[in-house]
């Protein structure tokens, strides 16, 4: 099988259950087929909004756009369709890439935006900025290429644009010293917090203190889940140790 053919395969085999997979990685709640819309730029406040249909799309009925799941790890990992496409085949369903070329190896770590995310350096891989405004009684005319509708009220609406920003990303290929210095200051204080939570436990002058002291329960739960991030803040960090300065 060549590389085009197993790509269509793979393609073809994602639908609704590996996109409510992608949903649950990401941390988007899904209550009876709705959601919170999860596009950039969108500041929802109401479920329902947005929904999962039965072919696998999420679409939003607010800013009208939709997505599959290879489009969802496009846009929350930075990556281009070849590279989302293999990342959600192995590392969202755990799955064997077929049998041809291997994914392309990157000159840098791949630090994903969940990875900058959890550090402190939220970095989405595409905004959204406002192109113009129409105040037109027109609401069926033809959008401008790359553009949404959003409307404000019965009345007016406006016309958005997307437009790539990828600071962080561009900021580890043009300056990749500087991109270190600043990923590994966010990581190491990222450590330090859950570490300050651990201490916090053993220490009944403090609220953390007060309640393990009294709910023994709530003690181990809350030292296992401050190990385990810990444990992120490590493996996020033998990611970043790896970028050539």
């Amino acid at each position: 099988m060549n590389k085009l053919d197993a790509l269509n395969e793979m393609k073809r085999q994602i639908g609704y259950s590996e996109m409510e997979q992608v949903l649950s990685y990401y941390n988007i709640r899904v209550i009876r087929k709705k959601m919170l819309c999860p596009f950039p730029g969108h500041n929802d406040r109401h479920l329902g909004n947005c929904t999962l249909t039965d072919r696998g799309y999420v679409y939003c009925f607010a800013c009208g756009r939709k997505a599959n799941a290879i489009d969802m790890v496009m846009m929350n990992e930075n990556l281009e369709f070849v590279p989302a496409l293999e990342f959600l085949w192995t590392t969202i369903l755990g799955r064997t890439l077929p049998e041809y070329d291997k994914p392309e190896k990157r000159k840098y770590p791949v630090l994903s935006v969940k990875d900058l995310s959890f550090i402190g350096l939220n970095s989405p891989s595409i905004k959204y900025v406002r192109f113009y405004i129409n105040l037109s009684e027109d609401k069926d005319e033809d959008l401008p290429k790359d553009c949404y509708m959003d409307r404000d009220g019965l009345d007016n609406f406006g016309i958005y644009k997307k437009e790539r920003s990828n600071s962080f990303f561009d900021l580890i290929e043009n300056d990749p010293k500087t991109a270190k210095g600043i990923a590994t200051a966010k990581c190491k204080d990222t450590e330090k917090y859950y570490l300050g939570i651990l201490k916090d436990l053993d220490d009944v002058s403090t609220e953390y203190g007060k309640t393990a002291a009294f709910d023994a329960g709530f003690k181990k739960d809350s030292k296992e889940y401050c190990l385990s991030q810990i444990e992120k803040c490590k493996f996020i960090m033998k990611k970043i140790n790896k970028i050539h300065c």
